[in-house]
């Protein structure tokens, strides 16, 4: 085993190279959950790993609630399916909650603040149903927060996140909205702390591996501990292997492994899970050793170098241009995302 193969496999299993997924919701089920900060990139992410998914029926599903956003796994937003919402939220919230403390302290947030207006936003959106985050800062000052900095509505939204009372509500325009979570996710499963780390643990190497017991640490804000009773716990149902040191884990095998893998150039968002699925086994990717996406001057120079000897492509959906290395073959993967007219357009989100 080297490292192309190993990111070979991965190209396979994350939807990017021989094997695509049948749908957005197929996506999100199969990675457990895409990093969605920006909107519009983590739309193309989901997109570039199907085989024609447009801007208007990704927008439906999100609107209809077959896809959600919310702060879990990593203290940023990510897009989830609504089924695993509840359950990945209460496995992984303790645990961000804690990384963003020393936030709470810097700028004077105490926890009785966040619980009461947690406790208000909820009575907000029961009464007015989805409303945007400047609207329901608005409210909020009504009711007596008047601090209106951004890191303090930041920090009441994502403890609401947090306790399970809010979620993503249907987009108003290109603006984002909040909605109660139970009106989103009326069936979400409720999985007990050991099935949900076990569930997680699955799920994360079936969707990432070829990957170590540290990459799924860094992804889902676990420890080790955690990852290592997870693996306990299912079994056979994984097989790993050892490479330079490190253990990785992994389930079926591509069908028929090829290197390198067509098609060779791929659109790829900077916050893209090939890249930011991974932290210990990440520099794996390239074999110049030079981190993915440092630099927009590696990018046009040339110098982010694939580990299957292709370039790194960073796609910037709000249509400021594309930043890449020569050659570069457009791929059907690159060209998913596309207006309902059927245009395409490689380098601009449409809608």
């Amino acid at each position: 085993m080297d490292d192309p193969t190993i990111a070979s496999w991965r190209l396979h299993n994350l939807g990017l190279a021989a094997m695509s997924y049948p749908s957005a919701t197929a996506v999100v089920d199969g990675l457990v959950g895409i990093q969605a900060e920006q909107y519009a990139h983590a739309m193309w992410a989901v997109a570039t790993r199907t085989d024609g998914v447009t801007a208007e029926e990704f927008s439906r599903q999100f609107n209809d609630g077959e896809i959600l956003r919310t702060h879990v796994l990593r203290p940023t937003w990510h897009f989830v399916r609504p089924d695993d919402i509840r359950w990945l939220v209460e496995l992984t919230a303790p645990r961000i909650n804690a990384t963003l403390t020393q936030l709470q302290r810097a700028h004077d947030i105490d926890a009785a603040t966040l619980e009461s207006s947690t406790d208000l936003i909820g009575s907000i959106l029961s009464e007015k149903g989805q409303l945007t985050r400047a609207a329901l800062g608005e409210r909020l000052r009504d009711a007596g927060f008047p601090d209106e900095r951004m890191v303090v509505m930041m920090m009441m939204m994502f403890h609401a996140e947090a306790s399970l009372v809010i979620c993503s509500g249907p987009t108003e325009g290109s603006t984002q909205t909040y909605a109660l979570l139970e009106e989103r996710a009326p069936g979400a499963r409720r999985l007990d702390r050991d099935k949900a780390i076990a569930e997680l643990v699955l799920r994360y190497f079936m969707g990432h591996g070829p990957a170590t017991e540290r990459d799924l640490a860094y992804w889902a804000t676990m420890t080790l501990t955690d990852v290592r009773a997870g693996l306990g716990a299912i079994g056979d149902q994984l097989d790993h292997f050892d490479h330079g040191g490190k253990t990785y884990w992994h389930g079926p095998p591509p069908p028929s492994p090829e290197w390198p893998p067509t098609p060779r150039g791929h659109l790829l968002i900077a916050l893209d899970e090939y890249h930011n699925g991974y932290q210990d086994s990440r520099s794996l990717l390239d074999l110049e050793g030079i981190v993915p996406g440092r630099t927009e001057k590696q990018h046009r120079d040339g110098s982010g170098r694939r580990a299957d000897g292709g370039r790194h492509a960073t796609h910037d959906p709000q249509g400021r241009g594309l930043l890449r290395g020569q050659p570069l073959s457009w791929s059907r993967h690159g060209r998913t995302l596309r207006s309902g007219e059927g245009s395409r357009a490689p380098g601009r989100l449409p809608g």
